[in-house]
């Protein structure tokens, strides 16, 4: 029993060390319509929470707002552990540059539809995208690194803080910062 118990603390252990080591490098702001925005290890991610429930009639409002078409494949991927359905994109713009987009419509704690959305140029990753999707889903991501889209006073700058002593500055996506008549700053975490 005690064998068992102390492999469970260390896999609980190891599980949030690693999530804390991912959260580490992730950028986060939230809109005033409640969208959040993720940057991390060079993907770009989205989620949003639906008022309908996880059901075809809630599923075909969503699909709508998110242009998945009547016949676009809608797959069970059976590595999440919520009941949802993936939609895969992926664009080749040229030999050299290839974009990957997966949407995931996941039925969240209180049975409604979680949108996660995940995109990426030239790499994709089944792991990482489980294990995003999953912090999201089970809120593991803590409210103190969310950003309001309005900024205050000053930013995170590669853990750095930068006043800003104009407060008409505001994220325009993340890692993008527009001030207006003063100019804009963008970057990109490597």
């Amino acid at each position: 029993m005690n064998k068992i118990l102390l492999l469970g603390l260390f896999v609980m252990s190891n599980i949030f060390a690693q999530n804390s080591e991912l959260l580490k490098r992730m950028q986060v702001i939230m809109d005033d319509g409640g969208t959040y925005y993720y940057n991390v290890d060079g993907y770009s991610v989205t989620s949003k929470a639906f008022d309908y429930d996880f059901s075809e009639k809630g599923l075909k409002k969503v699909y709508r707002k998110y242009s998945v078409k009547k016949k676009q494949l809608k797959i069970k991927n059976k590595q999440l552990n919520f009941d949802n359905f993936q939609v895969k994109k992926i664009e080749e713009y040229n030999e050299k540059v290839t974009a990957y987009s997966s949407i995931y419509f996941i039925k969240n704690l209180i049975d409604q539809i979680t949108v996660i959305q995940i995109n990426s140029i030239n790499t994709e990753n089944a792991i990482f995208e489980k294990k995003i999707a999953t912090m999201i889903i089970n809120n593991d991501i803590p409210e103190t690194m969310v950003a309001s889209v309005y900024i205050k006073d000053s930013i995170n700058f590669a853990g750095r803080r930068i006043a800003l002593s104009n407060n008409e500055c505001n994220w325009m996506g993340v890692n993008k910062i527009q001030c207006p008549y003063y100019g804009e700053m963008n970057w990109v975490c490597t």
